[in-house]
């Protein structure tokens, strides 16, 4: 069999690359789109990633074993990938309004790792031919290519559905940073050094000791934390109940309910470091004061949101009252580290 010789090759990949770049151009495309149903733009988005599937597969096998394809049967295999990534591009600039931001960005990350993935693909193939048959196959990691092509497949199609699923994400997050603030309170008491090393692991790094004061105070950071736990969940919830998307207001809604989410999960971040040891005062106080804000803004909209119903005002009402009681005892007790 001919060898893939990788100038023979180039003219794809440089092809491939080109697309790439100008679909990561579209990361803050504007919406403007108002004639194509979000069902039409699914199954457009679905056919053209099925196909994308069906033609890394089919390379990959005819590599798999003899006769091996010459270089001219290679180029032909992979031609037909080009204008099928470039469609996905103008599909995705097509993004029906309605869907909204949320939506958008999560097929413009989808169409983003499936281009990266068959970029990736091209490259192993070209070099296939530097290793023996056997070996070269271990190259050909079809696996990314197929499982972006399928994920993109799975995208939730409601807007209401979409927001959920982000919000679910950012609950993830946020209770990893809580149980990260958990194991800061289990740490040894003021005076007391961290044997984290007497295990044999000279690399790793002691635990720092907690003054008595910041142990006083980290109920109350953990406290904080919670309220957006709190928050989230209920969210979610409320949107599942009744949030509707039929109405471009209504998904412009739900997008900024996310936005706001995305910005409290990062605010939290923040937070949780400032909470940890070595502790100044100055730098969580400023952190908790931000934090509450932030759950303050996503608070104080909820009531007059579309999904919002009286049982809601009571839980939003609650979340609001633990925000100031414990941004009020952070502030009282002036810890030192």
């Amino acid at each position: 069999a001919e060898n893939i010789k990788s100038e023979n090759m180039d003219d794809i990949v440089t092809n491939i690359s080109k697309v790439k770049e100008d679909i990561i151009g579209l990361r803050h495309h504007d919406l403007t789109c108002m004639g194509q149903s979000l069902e039409n733009f699914k199954e457009t988005i679905a056919s053209l990633s099925k196909l994308i599937a069906h033609d890394v597969t089919k390379i990959s096998l005819m590599l798999g074993s003899p006769p091996y394809p010459d270089i001219e049967t290679l180029k032909s295999l992979f031609s037909p990938m080009i204008p099928r990534l470039c469609l996905l591009q103008n599909t995705l600039e097509q993004t029906p309004k309605v869907g909204g931001r949320t939506l958008y960005k999560q097929y413009y990350q989808g169409v983003c790792s499936i281009v990266e993935s068959v970029e990736e693909f091209c490259k192993q193939v070209i070099a296939f031919q530097s290793y023996p048959r056997s070996e070269g196959m271990k190259l050909l990691r079809t696996a990314q290519a197929l499982e972006n092509c399928d994920q993109i497949v799975n995208i939730p199609l409601k807007p209401a559905e979409i927001v959920r699923k982000k919000i679910q994400d950012e609950t993830d997050l946020i209770r990893d940073a809580f149980e990260e603030l958990c194991s800061v309170e289990s740490a040894r008491s003021d005076g007391e050094l961290s044997d984290a090393s007497d295990d044999g692991d000279e690399f790793e790094q002691p635990i720092p000791s907690l003054s008595s004061r910041h142990r006083e105070i980290l109920p109350y950071c953990l406290a904080l934390v919670k309220v957006g736990l709190g928050m989230l969940k209920k969210l979610s919830q409320a949107i599942k109940r009744s949030g509707r998307s039929e109405k471009l207001e209504e998904v412009e809604e739900l997008d900024k309910i996310g936005e706001m989410c995305s910005l409290v999960t990062s605010t939290v971040d923040d937070f949780v470091i400032a909470a940890e040891p070595p502790l100044s005062y100055e730098a969580l106080k400023e952190a908790a004061s931000e934090l509450s804000k932030k759950y303050l803004e996503v608070l104080n909209i909820v009531p007059a949101c579309h999904f919002s119903t009286e049982d809601d005002e009571n839980w939003v009402q609650i979340l609001r009252t633990a925000v100031d009681h414990n941004f009020k005892k952070i502030k009282e007790n002036r810890c030192v580290a």
